[in-house]
């Protein structure tokens, strides 16, 4: 599976295990390292241990300086090695919007027994779903949104190769990554395979 990489933040001179609060994030975990360039991002990782918490920031698989293999949303539920440290107090928490949120709620329907809590924002259960429930102006962002996570391509930039109101006119829905220059994905298992499907 390869190796995974987290930043893990501590209260300074506090040596009991602490409840630990776990972030796991597809777009680089450095923008928490640095409280110049990032504010709110590096502020959670640095008042939470203010506040008695222990914070990891994980890079999830394949993504940045973690190793793969990663497919979208599905293989961050099962990386739980935390409570094998020896600073936890067996408790974990997770936080997040979007993204991060959704991954909580993705772990915490496994029911894994250190988990006491969760804090997504911004964030659906209902992933299956997601394709459709996008608004036809809204449909190059979520294909956008699928290029960023397995291309690393610039998140505001548009899809090249895309006329957008043929783009969104033109099904099948599966397609729509390839469609924008972007290679077959994840967008085309999420779209194609019924809900419950094991794939």
């Amino acid at each position: 599976m390869g190796s995974l990489y987290a930043d893990i933040y501590r209260p300074q001179g506090v040596d009991s295990r602490l409840l630990t609060i776990l972030i796991r994030i597809p777009y680089s975990k450095a923008p928490y390292q640095d409280r110049r360039k990032s504010a709110a991002r590096s502020g959670v990782a640095y008042m939470l241990p203010g506040q008695g918490f222990a914070v990891v920031v994980q890079d999830v698989r394949d993504q940045y300086s973690s190793e793969g293999p990663y497919h979208i949303l599905l293989g961050d539920v099962d990386d739980g090695w935390i409570t094998s440290q020896h600073w936890p107090n067996g408790k974990v928490g997770g936080f997040g919007c979007s993204a991060l949120g959704i991954a909580q709620i993705m772990m915490s329907q496994r029911g894994p027994p250190a988990l006491a809590a969760i804090v997504p924002q911004g964030a659906s259960g209902s992933m299956r779903n997601m394709p459709y429930d996008f608004q036809p102006d809204n449909l190059p962002r979520f294909s956008r949104w699928f290029r960023y996570l397995r291309d690393n391509a610039t998140w505001g930039s548009q899809p090249p190769n895309t006329q957008i109101p043929a783009f969104v006119r033109t099904l099948p829905i599966a397609d729509m990554t390839e469609r924008s220059g972007g290679y077959r994905n994840d967008c085309r298992d999420w779209t194609t395979h019924a809900a419950g499907d094991p794939w």
